[in-house]
């Protein structure tokens, strides 16, 4: 996380908030927040589009620090593809953790 491009791929559910369903309702803009438990990661969505399942270029390192999530959309015959650009990153704390349940 933080450093080129960090690629994840998730599950879409038909259950609202469950794995990476929220992800079709995202919109450019809006934040997203990783953590690996030394630090926080906000990227801010750039990019939202729908993908060949082929387009494994999606994948690829980047010198730009960006993350890619990517899950199924039309039933599975394509995919949702989301890129953020890293805006910030802070020291993991007790009480910022929280956001995450932790």
């Amino acid at each position: 996380m933080g450093k080129g491009n960090y690629p994840i791929a998730g599950h879409y559910m038909t259950s609202q908030g469950v794995l990476f369903s929220p992800l079709e309702q995202t919109k450019i803009g809006q934040k997203i927040y990783l953590t690996d438990l030394t630090h926080i990661y906000t990227y801010q969505i750039s990019m939202k589009k729908i993908v060949s399942p082929k387009a494994v270029w999606l994948a690829n390192d980047t010198s730009e620090n960006i993350v890619t999530l990517i899950t199924c959309a039309d039933d599975g015959q394509m995919r949702w593809a989301i890129r953020g650009n890293l805006v910030n990153t802070e020291k993991a704390t007790k009480d910022n953790l929280k956001i995450f349940g932790i």
